[in-house]
């Protein structure tokens, strides 16, 4: 049972919240209805020669399908309420 614990605690570990949330690269996956419960998906392929990535899932995204898209360019600060795509402000989360 423990190691059953150890693991289930390792695979959310690297969930951040929308809030703590921080990216700047490529939205490589956006999906309104992801796997997770129906919460939005968004995948971010981070700039640089690494290319990882790092997802959000979230039912406290505000975004909506015309404000964003795969191939978009995307930055958010940690900490920060409003995302930065294609060199727009828009507030994303609740």
């Amino acid at each position: 049972m423990p190691f059953v614990a150890i693991v289930a605690f390792l695979a959310n570990a690297d969930r951040a919240s929308p809030l703590d949330f921080q990216a700047e690269g490529k939205v490589w996956i956006m999906s309104w209805e992801g796997k997770n419960h129906g919460m939005p998906l968004l995948v971010i392929k981070e700039y640089g020669e690494s290319g990882t990535t790092k997802k959000l899932e979230s039912h406290d995204l505000l975004l909506k399908p015309d404000q964003i898209s795969e191939g978009d360019d995307f930055y958010k600060e940690k900490g920060s309420k409003n995302y930065i795509i294609n060199k727009v402000e828009v507030q994303c989360i609740k």
